[in-house]
């Protein structure tokens, strides 16, 4: 079971089920369906657990309820907020369960169900996480604040935006850390794909897994300044792939190896304005960088992607420190990636956050109307 930041405890008296009612599983009388918390709450009333007698082995499964109400199946569920302890019993008895709750650090309420099931009885009890605490704010505290942290992503082009979209949905633990990646894409061709990145820190180290690919798991290994020096891509197959990187003495990144390949980077004035790539082959590509002078870079990740080798450390902020200013102008010396020769404009709100970030890419006639664009959430 997973190590939870504070637990949800209901104190109820055993109540045997009858032949009479057939029911096969019963709550105490009294026992509420439904629970509401803040989003720093430690504790609701009455305090304990959840107690029940069952007349047979039962299990407990947790769905997530969506913004729209809709529930997902258990099987589905991927959630890592909320967790359920003991989870089944393999014979009759009186039962005692235990709910468990993270901080809700993502700045939107959530709800859960927990779903108790012993043969034909199904039993369900709601609980609604605030977003805020009981003063009105999102719970910071640790070594960090999430105030400021991108908490959602969202690229589309505008001529074709219920197509070819990506959202990606992030929350971070009370020192600021990412903890979950959820991305959700819609293909040109109106599929839909789904994946959530989970992220476990330890001492120096970083243990990546996805809920799609049993076999993808990455380790990254840090620095005395929290930098990621070397990660250990397992893939399907069994196959491992290690990338290394190199900083400064400023903990820019300057560069990124993998067998037979590598990229170097360039920084002036703390801001990236090269990047170089080789490889074994002999084959090699330049992409230059301007900025602009005045448009400080506050975003806790860089949502271009110019350094995208492994972008799940990138969104972690586990690749050195960024640009100080935002980008202006991307040039390359071939047209081998899709940031090559284009440029950036930016909308932000009053606290200088990008709230909005076009990139576009002229035709032969110097106009782009289909500007791959981007909008930022962050959390307040």
């Amino acid at each position: 079971m997973k190590k939870s930041l504070f637990v949800l405890w209901i104190t109820l008296i055993f109540v045997a089920c009858s032949d009479d009612d057939k029911k096969e599983l019963a709550l105490a009388p009294g026992t509420s369906l439904d629970y509401v918390v803040y989003a720093d709450e430690t504790s609701v009333t009455p305090a304990g657990g959840i107690s029940f007698t069952a007349v047979a082995p039962w299990r407990a499964t947790v769905s997530e309820l969506q913004s729209d109400e809709s529930q997902t199946s258990a099987e589905e569920y991927t959630g890592t907020w909320i967790n359920v302890s003991p989870d089944y019993g393999d014979m009759a008895g009186d039962y005692t369960i235990q709910i468990t709750l993270d901080k809700n650090l993502t700045g939107k309420d959530r709800k859960a169900v927990v779903a108790i099931e012993c043969g034909e009885t199904k039993v369900s009890i709601t609980i609604e996480q605030k977003a805020l605490t009981v003063n009105g704010d999102i719970p910071g505290g640790g070594d960090a604040s999430v105030i400021g942290l991108i908490s959602e992503l969202f690229f589309y082009f505008p001529q074709n935006i219920d197509r070819e979209n990506s959202r990606f949905e992030l929350t971070y633990d009370d020192q600021g850390r990412l903890v979950t990646w959820k991305e959700k894409s819609i293909d040109y061709d109106g599929s839909v794909n789904t994946k959530t990145l989970t992220y476990q820190y330890g001492d120096k180290v970083v243990y990546i897994s996805s809920d799609k690919n049993a076999d993808y798991f990455v380790t990254a290994y840090l620095n005395d300044a929290g930098y990621v020096v070397r990660a250990e891509e397992r893939r399907q197959g069994g196959e491992q792939e290690i990338t290394t990187y190199l900083y400064d003495s400023e903990n820019h990144l300057i560069r990124t190896e993998q067998s037979g390949e590598w990229e170097d980077y360039v920084w002036s004035d703390g801001n990236l304005i090269e990047i170089h790539y080789d490889n074994t082959q002999g084959e090699s590509d330049k992409t230059e960088y301007t900025y602009y002078t005045n448009l400080e870079n506050k975003e806790n990740f860089d949502f271009s992607e110019r350094t995208s080798w492994l972008e799940e450390l990138m969104y972690a902020g586990l690749t050195g420190v960024q640009s100080r200013n935002l980008v202006r102008t991307e040039t390359g010396s071939t047209e081998s990636a899709w940031k090559d020769n284009g440029s950036w404009e930016y909308e932000t709100d009053a606290d200088g956050y990008v709230t909005k970030a076009k990139f576009s890419q002229p035709d032969e006639t110097g106009t782009d109307n289909n500007p791959r664009t981007l909008e930022i959430k962050h959390f307040k």
